[in-house]
């Protein structure tokens, strides 16, 4: 099972700029696509671009959020090498991840910020979802499980015609079950992270509308394909008319945009109510499209 263990394949995800005049990429890797409960997972997100290190300035760089795992380290690594004259910049960060439980777990999309020295221009980049598979916890070295395992052999060797039969059956089962569920809808992704996203006891009200408003963003550009992290609210609105999304969408959405522009450009604090509105109207926005979403996800189970 060790064996088996080291040579999982690989899953990656690489998205560069829409512009042509960018020469800067951002990709992130997982070391395994299934990893057993009692061991971890490496993510690795690297950062490349043409040039020397002070073409492109990193505005913002978060930890990825993540479903069914958890950080339990970091590491961050700046680099340059030459190849073929040209000058390239990179930089690396590499995080420790843990399963929580049996099932499937996701790392969501990774998003930086960044600002074209040069000529000024903020953009951003996000990674597609990555997905990998938590399987049953391998024996540990040295344990108790394993002395004992080498104790009763004999007896093991008698049963294991039986066991495997069961194991098999278990497995297959397990296998069925994972294939006929739906694949999980981001809306409740982002309902978790939402409900994480402010301290209610002791909130910094500027810094929780800027937190609002992103994930806010996030979920636009993820749900409907939306420029929601480089646009201004008058862009995104305006294209979201074009896509002739629903009214009461876009109204919801100018009043949570608009609200947390005010705090962030007026220097206003704003207040606990107003804070409260806006994740409400977030909240909102996530539960009913993720009824939407549910019952569009069964009806299309019972077809197939």
């Amino acid at each position: 099972m060790l064996s088996a263990f080291s040579v999982f394949a690989q899953d990656s995800t690489v998205v560069t700029p829409l512009t042509k005049q960018e020469s800067i990429t951002l990709a992130t890797r997982i070391s395994h696509t299934e990893v057993p409960l009692n061991r971890t997972v490496n993510l690795h997100v690297s950062i490349k671009w043409r040039g020397s290190a002070d073409r492109y300035e990193i505005l913002d760089f978060e930890n990825p959020a993540l479903t069914n795992l958890e950080i339990v380290g970091t590491a961050s690594s700046n680099r340059s090498e030459v190849v073929q004259g040209v000058v390239y910049t990179y930089k690396d960060y590499d995080f420790t991840l843990r399963p929580r439980e049996l099932g499937m777990g996701y790392v969501e999309g990774v998003i930086i910020k960044y600002r074209n020295t040069a000529t000024n221009q903020e953009q951003s980049l996000i990674t597609n979802r990555i997905s990998l598979k938590v399987i049953d916890p391998i024996p540990e070295k040295g344990s108790e499980a394993n002395i004992l395992w080498i104790v009763a052999s004999g007896g093991i060797l008698i049963l294991a015609g039986g066991g495997g039969w069961y194991y098999w059956r278990r497995k297959r089962r397990r296998d069925e079950e994972e294939i006929s569920a739906p694949p999980p809808l981001i809306e409740e992704s982002f309902l978790q992270e939402l409900k994480q996203a402010i301290n209610w006891d002791m909130p910094e009200f500027r810094q929780s509308f800027a937190t609002l408003s992103k994930l806010y963003r996030r979920y636009l550009t993820q749900k409907f394909d939306l420029g929601a992290l480089e646009f201004t609210t008058d862009e995104l609105l305006r294209t979201m008319q074009e896509k002739s999304l629903d009214d009461w969408l876009i109204r919801d959405t100018r009043e949570i945009l608009t609200n947390c522009d005010l705090v962030k450009f007026s220097g206003d604090e704003g207040t606990r109510e107003s804070l409260e509105r806006i994740y409400g109207l977030i909240e909102k926005i996530l539960e009913r499209n993720l009824a939407e979403a549910s019952v569009a996800q069964e009806e299309n189970s019972k077809t197939k």
